[in-house]
């Protein structure tokens, strides 16, 4: 089974929302017997049916336990403080309620009592003697709007928010300190800070409000281990009010209050994600507290207003004798009144009136008024395709939950000759009857799933057939197509013959209210919160802009979407009879024959169209469906109608759910396919508009490939060509690859669109990383270089490697000798060189004229022509300083003793020890701008910007690059993303420096040092913190880079000198790869079968060579049971690959190790890869040359199955030879290709035996010098 098998079969059951029902009810109710619960659980599931299951149906919070007394006037003694309350029944039912307990404050008697609380105890002296109150509940419950109240009624009472307590004690103990800047990073990711901490911050808040005549407490505890810390050090708590809401209810008052406060946190998953750990963490708390009978549960769902009339009277009677309402607060009053979730028709009058707009201005309104462009339909609407029925079409369109399904049935149910069509009807019963057995359709029902598109090809071919199903219908009504330009294209295409759209606008906020109702209620797989946005998005993007292309055609009528179902559906019928009856006629057979003699028509006149279609733009609505943006072209229009658009300038917003990277297309007027993604979108066009580009251009035989290398590791750049993006494309074996493949065995020409998305796409994935880019060989005639500028990016200049024919002719034919091409002959270079200049002449005009060209005259040697090419790209790009730099990450706990032996290290290696509070201390104290800023930051209790640390970062070292081994990076990273944003925009670090020390000796050791240090945080109690915090925070990074085989570890439990020679083992090989300077390499490569070992052994035999093979090093390295072997071995185990950085470490080493005795080394099957081999040159020394063993396919094919005959080995069998064979050949092409353009392949033909071979590899040996 899939993944996507998988996940629909636990969405179809709603197998999760089971799961989240039983894990809530054990973390709630947690029962000794936690087996037999569950079973029990299951059992209800079973006999009621699990249709209503829900996270709460196992949750009994509502039940009641110690009831409040009614609150009377005369003077009897109230509660206790400490005695809690569960509430009785609600008053009445309001629409959309949950059944739930409510507290009995409707029975209670307005006359506040008299009656006083007893004293109440404290736990400790030092607490304030007055009532303690926690205020509690979900996100959007509004429990801060009712603490505010309570504090602006009541005087004395004081309100404390550990929020703000955290943000206060974190500016002003700052970032110096080490132990809150540790919190200060856990508060940055989001996590918890630790209990015991919090705890000692809140009493010393609390210590200070003594004469406090009460406490309302807030945000505080969230989960059982802060309940347990709280009644740890304070001991009590009088009173819980939870304001106890609905999780539909808070998701939509979150929802509101985003779409009006544009809060980043309030969209559906972060809403999902806060209600989740609420439920899980916060409730069992409450359970604690409501276990001690102290719960008051408030029914949160009502008006604000209401709940706090509920709360005032609830804290005047239990709290008398500390009430004293301020003199400027007025009286509440009770409301009774509920919410109307959708307002009526009304209320749209109501608001144009308010705006002193009337129904004559609305006339004057056109849709042009800052609308989303309508894209450019390439394929027109023709009329209807034969062989399909010829009624009229109806599309009625509609974002989610706009009700148009509910619309289209009642329709088809007064017309019952008209045929209703839903596309997701029809999907959605296609994806029932295939089932996910069938792979084609299991995508599709994942696609559903997310609230995506299911393919176009598939969707058109559905609607044709079910059209064809009723050849008799009168009339089709098609619901949920077209969703964007390409289906429109489609349906123009393959169907045809559209009448009219008729539009249900509808505000963004009461579709969601509606699909998240629908979701509660039906067993819909795309009915979740991620589908439910996926699909808002992509309606405001894609269908938004077809719906403006039919309106400018005046084929869309629209109806305001947001009022009463029959209210809307008597407009529809209104419009319906005008088109097809005529204004006074109904659906009778009278009406159809007058139907047959008059062509159809729509009367757009009528008061109440223009009203309802003018509503889709008008601006009356209090939540937009989209963001507008202004249209590209304007058309020449009034002056007040100019004027009406320059008063709302708007920005354009591209929002769609990411599916993949292939066929991804930007949305408007240039979708090709309906899988729209906003992941490229985000680079292409703007992301790439900044991006530093370089065309290369240059004839065969120019050494533009070996330039291209030299400017790659001088400065950063990255190198693409689009033939090698083509062929790599083509090896991947993905559809579009295929589909080249086919292009190219015609022999014809692949598309340009195919070229610039392939380089797009690569230089997107590389933008992050990248100081610029090279594109090789590109533009090759005019057409692309202008296109790529339109589309893509401007290019800096074009380098142009100007060589005569004569010297490119002379190099290739040298080539020719080694190269074993077909095309390096006399004739067919002369070919070549025509063709070269008589497409690249044009283009070097075109860019000459702009001043783009800088010529570069490369007919003396590689190195020559550098220098040459320095003198362009030195001024314009510096060379990247950092990036050959050495650099170490240091770890350890406090006492692992990592700073002694960094000044051992930089002492003995030559290396520049930098500690990034060291750097941000100094940058404090030099009173520079930034210092000053640093200074604000820290003060206010605010992280540093993780770029600002890297800034910092990045200028100490720059400083000291020139005369630095390298570079210790002290206590860093901290947290991953520390690493990984280092590693990306600095340099790559050569490993991680982890010195492993147990907590008893850095315990040991820190305690040791308290007699001298004077150090506050040198105490037991505080070291014990620390290390729990250094122990989460650096967890995380250690298995990052262990996975990467990166981490040194080193036993720091000994003395000094023990640890530094464990030190010297690591750095010694690390520090002595200088040497390898002189040392010549040649890689060998060759199939399975090619013999390339055998001729090895006769090279390292004849010539001295060193023969090294990275499988056989790793083997040997796991064989020694070293720490680096056992990491290896666990990622082998796992089946992952090993990182390349081990293997060229791996590497490194032997050679380091040989070069005593041996300067030249053989490195057998290697580089498999390209990376490889790029990676080894530009980190150790550049290879002398490639000896490619050429083999027939079917001669090693032949020499494998003999040796299969002795050698037992299981892969020695035709089926895995023909699987070995074809990746060999595709792994190798690039590499031989990427070393043939340097002219370093030597092809050996390695047909004949061993001696006839090695009789080839001698002549090439000879002719060199080792």
């Amino acid at each position: 089974m899939s993944t996507e098998e998988a996940k629909s079969y636990l969405a179809k059951r709603e197998i999760p929302r089971l799961f989240e029902s039983l894990m809530t009810g054990l973390m709630y109710n947690r029962p000794g017997d936690h087996v037999q619960y569950l079973i029990d659980c299951l059992v209800k599931v079973k006999d009621k049916g699990q249709e209503n299951i829900t996270w709460s149906s196992f949750v009994d919070i509502r039940r009641s336990k110690t009831p409040l007394p009614p609150i009377s006037s005369n003077d009897k003694k109230g509660h206790k403080s400490k005695g809690g309350s569960r509430s009785g029944s609600r008053n009445g039912q309001r629409p959309f309620s949950r059944e739930r307990s409510k507290t009995p404050v409707d029975e209670f008697k307005r006359e506040k009592t008299t009656s006083p609380l007893p004293p109440i105890p404290s736990a400790r002296k030092d607490i304030p003697e007055c009532p303690i109150v926690f205020i509690m509940g979900g996100p959007g419950s509004g429990k801060l709007t009712q603490v505010q109240r309570l504090i602006n009624m009541y005087e004395g009472w004081v309100h404390l928010s550990m929020g703000d307590i955290l943000r206060a004690e974190i500016a002003k103990r700052g970032t110096a300190d080490e132990k809150w800047e540790m919190l200060t990073d856990l508060i940055s990711k989001g996590e918890m800070a630790p209990e015991d901490m919090l705890a000692d911050v809140f009493m010393e808040h609390l210590k200070k409000h003594k004469n406090a005549k009460g406490i309302i407490i807030e945000g505080y505890p969230r989960d059982l281990r802060q309940v347990e810390e709280y009644d740890r050090i304070v001991g009590r708590v009088d009173m819980i009010f939870l304001l106890d809401c609905d999780e539909y209810y808070c998701t939509q008052r979150l929802l509101s209050r985003g779409n009006k406060s544009g809060h980043l946190d309030d969209n559906l998953a972060a809403i999902s994600r806060r209600i989740s750990f609420f439920k899980n963490n916060t409730l069992p708390a409450i359970k604690h507290y409501d276990d001690m009978g102290k719960v008051v549960v408030l029914d949160g769902d009502r008006d604000a207003t209401e709940i706090a009339f509920d709360l005032s009277l609830l804290f005047e009677s239990q709290f008398a004798k500390h009430i004293k309402k301020r003199k400027d607060v007025p009286p509440m009053a009770k409301t009774d009144h509920s919410v109307d979730l959708i307002p009526p028709a009304s209320v749209y009058k109501a608001r144009r009136e308010e705006r002193g707009e009337s129904k004559t201005e609305h006339k004057q309104e056109t849709l042009t008024t800052s609308v989303i462009p309508p894209p450019t339909i390439t394929v027109k609407d023709e009329g209807r395709k034969s062989g399909l029925p010829q009624c009229p079409i109806i599309f009625v369109a509609g974002g989610p939950g706009s009700g148009k399904g509910t619309q289209c049935k009642m329709i088809v149910d007064r017309y019952k000759t008209f045929v209703h069509l839903s596309m997701g009807d029809i999907l959605r019963t296609e994806i029932a009857t295939k089932g996910t057995a069938d792979k084609k359709w299991g995508m599709v029902s994942s696609l559903v799933q997310k609230g995506e598109m299911a393919p176009q090809e598939m969707t058109i071919d559905l609607l044709s057939r079910s059209l064809k199903q009723y050849p008799d219908a009168k009339a089709f009504i098609i619901e949920g197509y077209p969703r964007d330009k390409h289906q429109v294209e489609e349906f123009n295409k393959h169907i045809g013959g559209l009448n009219f759209v008729l539009l249900l606008d509808c505000e963004e906020y009461y579709m969601q209210k509606r699909l998240i109702d629908r979701g509660k209620n039906e067993d819909r797989v795309d009915d979740n919160l991620t589908a439910i946005a996926n699909r808002l998005n992509f309606y405001k993007n894609n269908t938004l802009p077809i719906l403006k292309y039919y309106e400018d055609k005046g084929q869309l009528v629209v109806l305001n979407g947001d009022r009463d179902m029959k209210e809307i559906f008597y407009d529809i019928c209104q419009l319906i009879e005008f088109a097809f009856f005529g204004k006074n006629n109904g659906p009778d057979e009278k009406a159809d024959k007058a139907k047959s003699k008059k062509p159809m028509h729509i009367n757009l006149d009528d008061p109440q169209i223009i009203e309802a279609a003018t509503r889709i733009q008008a601006g009356v609505r209090g939540h937009l469906v989209r963001k507008e943006v202004k249209p590209k072209e304007v058309k020449k229009e009034s002056k007040d109608a100019r004027k009406s658009d320059e008063k709302e300038p708007v920005e354009e917003e591209v929002i769609e759910a990411a599916i993949s990277k292939e066929g991804a297309t930007r949305t408007g007027d240039t979708i090709d396919n309906p899988y729209h993604t906003a992941k490229l979108d985000e680079a292409e066009p703007s992301g790439l508009k900044g991006a530093k580009v370089v065309c290369i251009v240059g004839g065969p035989g120019s050494g533009k490939g070996t330039q291209c290398e030299k400017i790659v590791q001088r400065y950063g750049f990255t190198h693409l060509s689009t033939g090698d993006l083509l062929r790599a494309e083509v090896t991947s074996g993905s559809d579009r690859g295929k589909h080249l493949s086919e292009i190219m065995e015609k022999g014809e020409l692949v598309p340009l669109d195919t070229v610039l998305q392939l380089l797009k796409e690569a230089m997107t994935a590389k933008l992050s990383t990248s100081k610029g880019f090279l594109i090789d060989g590109y533009p090759r005639e005019l057409e692309q270089g202008k296109r790529f500028e339109n589309e893509v990016t401007k290019c800096q200049f074009v380098l142009y490697f100007e060589v005569s024919d004569e010297t490119m002719t002379k190099r290739l034919l040298g080539r020719a000798l080694s190269s074993g091409r077909v095309d390096d002959n006399e004739e067919t270079i002369k070919k070549r060189l025509v063709t070269f200049h008589s497409i690249t002449t044009p283009v070097i005009d075109y860019y000459e004229k702009q001043g783009k060209v800088k010529k570069v005259s490369a007919e003396a040697g590689p190195n020559e022509v550098f220098e040459e090419v320095m003198k362009i790209f030195d001024p314009i790009f510096p060379p990247a300083p950092l990036r050959n730099a050495k650099v170490i990450f240091v770890c350890g706990g406090p006492g692992s003793g990592k700073g002694t032996q960094c000044e051992r290290i930089v002492k003995k290696y030559g290396f520049t020890h930098l500690s990034t509070g060291d750097l941000l201390r100094a940058e404090v104290s030099s009173g520079s701008d930034r210092g000053k800023k640093l200074t604000e930051i820290m003060e206010k209790g605010e992280l540093v910007p993780l770029d600002t640390v890297l800034q910092l970062l990045k200028e100490a070292m720059e400083a000291k690059v020139s005369t630095s081994k390298g570079f210790l990076i002290d206590g860093y990273p901290r947290e991953l993303d520390q690493g990984t944003r280092f590693e990306k925009e600095v340099t790559q670090a050569q490993f991680v420096l982890y010195f492993e020390v147990s907590d008893q000796a850095m315990t040991k050791r820190l305690l040791g040092r308290a007699q001298t240090s004077g150090r506050v945080d040198d105490n037991e109690e505080t070291i014990k913190k620390r290390l729990e915090t250094f122990h989460k925070i650096t967890t995380p990074v250690i298995d990052h880079y262990q996975k990467q085989g990166k981490v040194r570890t080193v036993n720091a439990e000994g003395d000094v000198n023990d640890v530094f020679k464990q030190v010297e083992k690591i750095f010694d090989p690390l520090m002595s790869s200088a040497d390898l300077s002189n040392a010549k390499v040649l890689f060998v490569v060759g199939g399975p079968g090619s013999g390339k070992g055998t001729q090895c052994a006769k090279i390292v035999e004849k010539y001295g060579f060193c023969h090294l093979s990275s499988g056989d090093l790793l083997r040997a390295e796991v064989s020694s049971s070293s720490a680096r072997g056992k990491q290896l071995n666990e990622i082998m185990e796992r089946g992952e690959l090993v990182s390349l950085d081990v293997v060229l470490e791996l590497l490194k080493e032997a050679m380091v190790k040989n070069l005593s005795s041996k300067q030249c080394f053989l490195i057998d099957g290697y580089p498999r890869e390209m990376e490889q081999g790029v990676r080894f040159e530009k980190e150790l020394v550049p290879c002398s040359g490639v000896l490619y063993f050429k083999v027939t396919d079917e001669t090693m094919k032949n020499r494998l199955l003999e040796r299969a005959k002795t050698s037992g080995r299981v892969d020695d069998n035709e089926e895995t030879i023909i699987k070995r064979l074809k990746t060999f050949n595709n792994q190798t092409k690039p590499v031989i290709d990427y070393y043939n353009k340097q002219n370093k392949v030597i092809k050996i033909k390695a047909e004949g035996s061993v001696d006839e071979v090695f009789l080839k590899v001698e002549k090439y040996m000879d002719s060199k010098k080792w």
